[in-house]
């Protein structure tokens, strides 16, 4: 999807902006309105010729990194303490359990799709 005419300037300017998304996310993600310049490069990244899903997936990582550096007030205020102290505790061994996940899924689906498209 694209509103450029030409087919190749919207491979130039789809790889400018996906490039220039790239930079963004990599460099300057703790600035104050990071999550915003995310937000308008993911739109920019969908009209020029990006692809559907990038995009998307970038608009919704954008709206995360609004929320960079913002206080924690709801957590606090609908979790009990010791519920906290558990996720704390229980956040790192589950990032590795979804890593390994992956690891062990990715290869047989990969070889699953090229035998059954």
């Amino acid at each position: 999807m694209t509103i450029v005419p030409n087919m190749l300037v919207t491979g130039i300017l789809a790889i400018f902006f996906s490039l220039a998304y790239l930079v963004w996310a990599t460099r300057f993600n703790q600035k104050k309105n990071a999550g915003v310049v995310l937000i308008l490069l993911s739109i920019v990244m969908l009209l020029v010729g990006g692809g559907i899903f990038p995009p998307i997936i970038g608009f919704i990582v954008g709206i995360l990194g609004t929320r960079i550096c913002a206080p924690l007030t709801w957590w606090r205020t609908h979790l009990s303490v010791d519920l906290r102290h558990f996720l704390i505790r229980v956040w790192p061994g589950s990032f590795f359990v979804c890593l390994i996940a992956w690891l062990l899924l990715f290869p047989g689906i990969n070889i699953v799709g090229y035998f059954f498209g």
